[in-house]
């Protein structure tokens, strides 16, 4: 591997930057004595790819080789083996996947395949979220619980799926604040409109946080009105803030 850099801050690389990355690239790389083996690995994967010692190895070069070959050809293995929902989710994910590394992988991959109605990957990403993040508490539970519930894709809405997903560890007093209000928008969704109530009451937006404002309000206004008038652009808007 070799980085490159120049002045100047977040910009596009200048032209003779991009040609001395591409000569490298071309010219250079190519003679790189992984590649072989990394093509082997990916071949065994291919052979049997929802083996618990596949998966588990694939994540392992994901969280430990990162921008390699290998790490390539594993990302590409775990996305196509995310598309059959009904095997991957039987597959045990091991504990040592746990952590911020996958843990952002999965996220993602659910987010955008919410975006792209890919019901089956949502579902697989949502699965594996939820072994490598085991905090009951992590904002990705309350991001995910409102795809699940926010989606405009008829492949993902689940309203059940993100109730179980986001919680009832995203009532206590001390959970992240959208967790709270995911978890009282999903009772609204499922007609426990009571329980709804009772979520939602000890809500209240520090100062510090106002961008949660808006989602805030669009549940007191559902609350009030029914869930059909809920505003799935508000409450996504909100996934931009990240982990």
């Amino acid at each position: 591997m070799r980085d490159w850099s120049q002045e100047g801050g977040h910009e596009v690389g200048r032209p003779e930057k991009i040609r001395e990355v591409m000569w490298w690239f071309v010219m250079e790389k190519a003679c790189d004595v992984t590649s072989g083996s990394a093509g082997e690995r990916s071949n065994r994967w291919a052979a049997n790819p929802y083996s618990e010692a596949v998966i588990g190895e694939v994540l392992d070069v994901i969280k430990t080789s990162p921008h390699t070959r290998l790490g390539q050809l594993a990302l590409i293995h775990l996305y196509a083996a995310m598309k059959e929902e009904g095997r991957f989710c039987k597959v045990a994910i091991p504990g040592s996947a746990a952590g911020p590394e996958l843990s952002g992988f999965f996220g993602y991959a659910a987010y955008g395949a919410a975006l792209a109605n890919d019901g089956p990957r949502f579902r697989s990403a949502a699965y594996a979220l939820g072994k490598v993040c085991p905090e009951k508490n992590s904002r990705w539970r309350g991001m995910i619980g409102a795809l699940y519930l926010f989606a405009s894709g008829d492949t993902v809405v689940d309203p059940v799926a993100g109730l179980a997903f986001v919680g009832g560890p995203a009532a206590a007093p001390d959970a992240p604040l959208f967790n709270q209000l995911v978890y009282a928008a999903a009772l609204l969704k499922t007609g426990k409109a009571t329980d709804a109530v009772k979520a939602a009451a000890p809500i209240t937006v520090p100062p510090e946080d106002p961008k949660l404002t808006p989602v805030v309000a669009d549940l007191t206004k559902g609350i009030q009105q029914g869930s059909s008038v809920l505003d799935a652009g508000i409450w996504l808007g909100y996934f931009g803030e990240g982990d």
